[in-house]
């Protein structure tokens, strides 16, 4: 709703964006409260020049036309409930519901299909049957299929460990790259400090406890470049940036926000990752087990979305990212900059308090 404001967001990260707010509620401050300040009118003067500026460069930057080379994405949003999702005697069920909808997606003639995190109710690669039944029915698609699902990690000393991880299939049935999760969630993926505090790790004992990842994993196919990110690591801005500065020109979000139910939460996760299409001028495509499902092109623009809590088959052309933003280039330098300044104020309001604090101090004696 605000894609004239925040196209900054490609120089100063949503750090300028943040600037922005804060600085309209100083004004507002001075303006309603603070009505002595001798600095009401230029300060005025300044923000409404300030937010000219954004306003005039958002709209050159909305006003450019989408000019890397497309391709077709369909999204599967299976809408699987927690209760569900690990039961065993739901497994054949939950298998088939992907099965169906990717098949009603292949008239669309998609490039990719996009599954959301952690789709397959088994551990891809150690459960034999079902991981040659997922890969037999790949190679009937003929194209692409990005899923995500939890992997046997056997190189763990002590034994083994799970990674949550985003799994590229290729046209043939190959496994054609493998991401894991680097950011996990504390509580839910792994229990800080357990090896200090021994009895919280029954808190993961269901599920196991996940390593991270380590090493920022751009997916390559004949038409684009893919950084794909795991639930809530959309959120965070320096980590996407490492995708797209690492090469990738397509970003690919899986999650699972059943969590959530019927709340904000769904709404404001997908909101997140309109930012990093922004500050990175790449697209954004989303697939979410219960939603919000859909596409973000380079300018922030949403061009599909589903609704929370119902199947969806989502099929669009994507065009890729074709430069590199000055946020992907030196990230939160924008951020860096601010508090600098905030400090030199500090100090500045520091020197010149000491001679009236001394004044004051000899008047008293």
């Amino acid at each position: 709703k605000s894609l004239y404001l925040i196209q900054i967001a490609d120089i100063t990260g949503v750090y300028g964006v943040s600037f922005l707010v804060a600085a309209l509620n100083g004004l507002l401050f001075d303006l309603l409260v603070n009505r002595e300040s001798k600095w009401r009118t230029t300060a005025s003067v300044l923000y409404a020049v300030l937010l000219a500026v954004v306003l005039f460069y958002g709209s050159g930057r909305l006003a450019e036309g989408e000019d890397g080379r497309e391709f077709k994405v369909s999204v599967i949003q299976g809408n699987i409930s927690q209760d569900k999702k690990w039961d065993a005697r739901f497994q054949k069920e939950v298998i088939d519901t992907y099965k169906r909808l990717t098949l009603k997606a292949m008239p669309e003639g998609p490039d990719m299909i996009v599954w959301p995190e952690t789709a397959l109710p088994f551990i891809f690669g150690y459960n034999e049957d079902l991981t040659e039944e997922t890969l037999s029915f790949q190679k009937g698609l003929e194209t692409y299929l990005l899923f995500g699902s939890i992997l046997l990690n056997s190189t763990e000393p002590g034994g083994s460990s799970f990674t949550n991880s985003a799994v590229l299939l290729s046209p043939q049935g190959d496994v054609a790259s493998v991401y894991d999760k680097m950011h996990l969630v504390p509580y839910g993926e792994y229990v800080p400090f357990r090896n200090l505090i021994p009895f919280v790790r029954r808190l993961t004992a269901g599920i196991g406890d996940f390593i991270p990842g380590e090493e920022y994993l751009v997916m390559k196919t004949p038409f684009a470049k893919i950084g794909n990110l795991i639930c809530y690591e959309i959120i965070f801005p320096g980590l996407v940036r490492s995708f797209v500065e690492k090469g990738a020109n397509v970003l690919v979000t899986i999650t699972n926000d059943a969590w959530f139910g019927r709340t904000s939460a769904p709404y404001q996760h997908f909101a997140i990752a309109v930012f990093r299409a922004i500050e990175n001028r790449v697209p954004v495509i989303r697939s979410a087990n219960t939603g919000i499902s859909g596409f973000i092109d380079t300018r922030g623009r949403i061009s599909k979305t589903s609704d929370i809590f119902v199947e969806a088959v989502l099929t669009e052309k994507v065009a890729v990212g074709t430069s590199r933003s000055i946020y992907t280039e030196y990230g939160d330098i924008f951020a860096y900059l601010c508090i600098a300044g905030a400090m030199l104020i500090i100090i500045r309001n520091i020197a010149y308090s000491r001679p009236f604090l001394e004044t004051s101090s000899s008047k008293n004696f």
